[in-house]
């Protein structure tokens, strides 16, 4: 529910505070919802990029996120190393999950 902007801020606070081989639990929205998306999103999604629905509306609900998986893995899972992925994983919310562990310098 954040745009790239915040998301990369508040990717990079985590990665500060979270200790050496440490894990964090993050969910995104992936082709799970991707009926959610106008084609042309949709295209812009399935070739890897991120598609922020209703920025004006960043930090709530209406704001959605859309991460392709190759997305994660390339930008906000940098410095992290990815220990697994699940689409839909989430089953109550119907998200991707992914387990990252911070890498150690």
């Amino acid at each position: 529910h954040l745009t790239r902007e915040l998301q990369n801020f508040w990717i990079s606070e985590l990665r500060r505070v979270l200790k050496p081989s440490g894990f964090l639990f993050i969910t995104t929205h992936g082709t799970t919802r991707l009926h959610q998306l106008s084609s042309e999103e949709r295209e812009r999604f399935e070739s890897g990029q991120l598609v922020i629905r209703y920025n004006e509306y960043v930090g709530t609900n209406i704001c959605g996120a859309y991460h392709p998986e190759q997305y994660v893995r390339q930008n906000l899972a940098k410095g992290f190393t990815i220990i697994d992925f699940i689409p839909g994983g989430a089953k109550d919310a119907n998200q991707d999950v992914f387990l990252l562990m911070k890498m150690t310098m």
